[in-house]
């Protein structure tokens, strides 16, 4: 819906796609560029914490912080940092104009 939408509306604005928690969604994901996110790693995972519902399941706490933390150490370990989270473009910036993820990290292909 979303790309139908910018399509319709003429947008050249970019689209960008992260990954989520679940395995077999992340296992084909394949990031374009990784944003080193190892200076704000401690306000990602307060941030996941307020996912109460979500948060805990049989009597277990922090899965979704787990399974983030797994996740950046992977995605990290892909281009030489301790933790990053890797974003796919479904449309990349037009030339001239800046990207929303200033200063990520190439994906090194």
């Amino acid at each position: 819906m979303t790309q139908k939408a910018m399509r319709l509306s003429g947008s050249k604005a970019e689209l960008i796609f992260y990954e989520t928690h679940g395995r077999t969604q992340s296992s084909a994901f394949d990031p374009d560029v990784f944003v080193d996110v190892e200076g704000v790693l401690a306000e990602k995972l307060r941030i996941i914490r307020c996912h109460r519902c979500q948060n805990a399941k049989n009597g277990q706490k922090d899965i979704l912080v787990g399974y983030g933390l797994l996740q950046m150490q992977f995605r990290g370990g892909q281009v030489g940092r301790v933790y990053a989270e890797g974003f796919k473009f479904r449309y990349p910036p037009v030339a001239g104009q800046k990207s929303v993820l200033l200063g990520g990290l190439p994906a090194g292909r």
